[in-house]
């Protein structure tokens, strides 16, 4: 089955040929109608490829990909333009775009035709459907999921609480009076009872213990203990935007199934955003998560 494709409308090539059987006002009318679709079409392809996770679509690919979009004609279909015009519109080296045009189209956004050495480029604007699809269900996820989260905040820190006055053994009646409680007699305490015992294999030792377990490099799990010269436990750089952000994690989910990027989109972005995600903590939660 061969793969379906969105395309930007255009002015037929034969329309005034079909428009001789029209009168001037429905040819008129038929031609504002296309125009209309083409400008139409142009702002959703803009739209899609800023949605695109993909990690070959970085800001600068995104923007030389919208930039193509733009230069397509709609009378003649043409959208040629060299790299010379694209650094110079966009003030990118004609290095950058020399490199940023093969990712565009190996991430699925425009077919290449090369005229020749000599000649510019030919660009045909198209996605594949199951490509925009699969953006769809991604974004509205990634939409949904933090959607739940503020609303959790905006539940507040006490929404799972249970009412303070039964874990003080306060009457509901008279919250002053304590119920069967005598703060000169401890009770089922005997603090003598760990003398000369030393803490581990106990119950108070298990959070300790837990914290200064190691994994199988000898580093201390969270942070505790690791060799700070070890660049696997050095922060990542955080990053100036949220665009820069999201675009760092997309990098690091790239490939895997959208369940496992909603799963873990929103934890490794805040921790990236806070300065506290390492190299070392991120393959541990992709690993869970693989």
């Amino acid at each position: 089955m061969s793969e379906e494709f969105h395309t930007i409308t255009l002015l037929p090539r034969n329309f005034e040929q079909v428009s001789k059987g029209m009168t001037q006002a429905d040819a008129d009318k038929e031609y504002a109608r296309l125009r209309k679709q083409f400008y139409a079409d142009k702002g959703e392809f803009a739209a899609w490829i800023r949605k695109d996770r993909d990690s070959r679509m970085d800001a600068t690919a995104k923007l030389v990909a919208t930039y193509l979009v733009e230069c397509l004609n709609f009378e003649t279909g043409r959208c040629d333009p060299s790299y010379e015009a694209i650094s110079d519109e966009l003030g990118l080296s004609y290095r950058t775009v020399e490199r940023v045009v093969p990712r565009i189209a190996a991430a699925g956004w425009v077919d290449r035709t090369r005229r020749g050495k000599t000649t510019t480029n030919f660009y045909t604007i198209r996605v594949a459907v199951s490509k925009v699809k699969a953006l769809e269900e991604l974004v509205a996820g990634l939409r949904q999921l933090r959607s739940d989260k503020r609303a959790e905040r905006r539940q507040g820190p006490n929404s799972d609480r249970s009412d303070l006055r039964d874990l003080a053994g306060h009457s509901h009646n008279d919250p002053t009076q304590p119920v069967g409680h005598d703060p000169t007699q401890p009770v089922g305490h005997d603090p003598t009872r760990m003398g000369g015992k030393p803490m581990k294999g106990t119950y108070e030792a298990e959070p300790l213990n837990e914290i200064l377990s190691t994994d199988s490099e000898g580093m201390a799990l969270g942070g505790y203990g690791a060799d700070r010269t070890d660049e696997r436990h050095i922060p990542f750089t955080m990053p100036q935007t949220d665009d820069e952000a999201e675009e760092m994690v997309m990098a690091w989910l790239d490939g895997r199934p959208p369940r496992t990027v909603m799963a873990l989109f929103d934890d490794i972005r805040e921790r990236l955003s806070s300065g506290t995600l390492t190299p070392a903590e991120l393959e541990k939660l992709l690993q869970v998560a693989a």
